[in-house]
């Protein structure tokens, strides 16, 4: 079984900005400008959301673990999903703004998930999926304890033990284990600015470490966010942009150019889409494929998937 989840969810608005005949427009208005030519929607989101519905469209069987309240549910429902196992009620908020060259987001990542929505029921799902995924840690402001809680879970510790741990004790001994028993891919987002980011990175540099055989963590991330992570030795790493995609090894690095794509209808949760790819590929076949990533990710950005 594949679960899918375990990060904030989010409430999205996205404000098209779009000319007259309904195309991107090329740069966005000045600062009092008045632009009547929009679109506004709202859509249950957040990383695992915009990866579970691609998943459901490519016809991979998972579950879907996440925060969710009413109005979300509500939003899922629109896009035929539904949340297996809801870990809080609070739901974050973005407003996203598309145009032709890409999109901005402000985030409200008030609600987070942290040690005390680390249930024996969440603990349960997380060790039950065939493969681990970690995402979206820069927007959870208390991910370095959720993140603590996970990885354990990964390395064969058992709940009782994790949950009996205090607070400090939970992430260094998180630091400092090793024994992944199985596969993991982590999108972590950006954490410049996260309140913990020292130690975060540190247990980010643990978990790279951390391998055996043909079980290894996978480090995916967009071309902006790699710098924070260059210097993390994980024996994959894929990093993704509009232009290329970078598929580094411990022995091999290979480039993968993006082909250019009209009618775009959204960048929101184009990265999400590539991830989906990934994780489809290596679920399915137990290798990974960029280039299925790139396509799924561009039907997903054209409404074509």
């Amino acid at each position: 079984m594949l679960n899918i989840g375990f990060d904030p969810s989010f409430i999205d608005t996205i404000v098209r900005a779009q000319n007259s005949s309904g195309l991107l427009i090329d740069t966005l208005p000045e600062p009092g400008d008045h632009h009547r030519s929009s679109k506004i929607n709202k859509t249950a989101g957040g990383n695992s959301v915009n990866i579970s519905y691609t998943l459901k469209k490519l016809q991979l069987s998972h579950n879907l673990i996440i925060p969710s309240n009413d109005e979300f549910d509500l939003l899922l429902g629109k896009r035929k999903l539904k949340v297996e196992y809801k870990l809080h009620n609070q739901i974050n908020e973005t407003v996203a703004i598309n145009w032709n060259k890409g999109e901005i987001q402000f985030n409200d990542s008030s609600s987070t998930l942290n040690v005390d929505h680390f249930t024996k029921k969440v603990y349960q799902y997380w060790t039950d999926s065939h493969i681990q995924c970690l995402l979206n840690l820069g927007l959870n402001h208390t991910s370095l304890e959720w993140l603590s809680c996970l990885w354990l879970s990964s390395c064969g510790w058992e709940f009782e033990d994790i949950k009996n741990l205090s607070k400090s004790s939970l992430i260094s001994n998180a630091i400092n284990e090793q024994n992944l028993i199985k596969p993991i891919i982590l999108d972590p987002g950006s954490i410049k600015f996260h309140p913990n980011r020292p130690q975060l990175i540190e247990l980010l540099a643990n978990i790279s470490q951390s391998n055996k055989d043909d079980i290894y963590p996978i480090l995916i991330n967009n071309n902006h966010e790699y710098y924070e992570y260059q210097k993390l030795a994980f024996p994959t790493k894929i990093t993704h942009s509009a232009e290329e995609v970078i598929y580094k090894t411990m022995s091999n690095t290979f480039n993968y150019d993006v082909p250019k794509i009209d009618n775009i209808q959204t960048f929101v949760g184009a990265g999400d889409a590539f991830f989906a790819g990934i994780l489809f590929s290596l679920y399915q076949s137990k290798t990974i494929d960029i280039e299925f990533a790139i396509n799924i990710a561009q039907k997903y950005m054209t409404y074509d998937l």
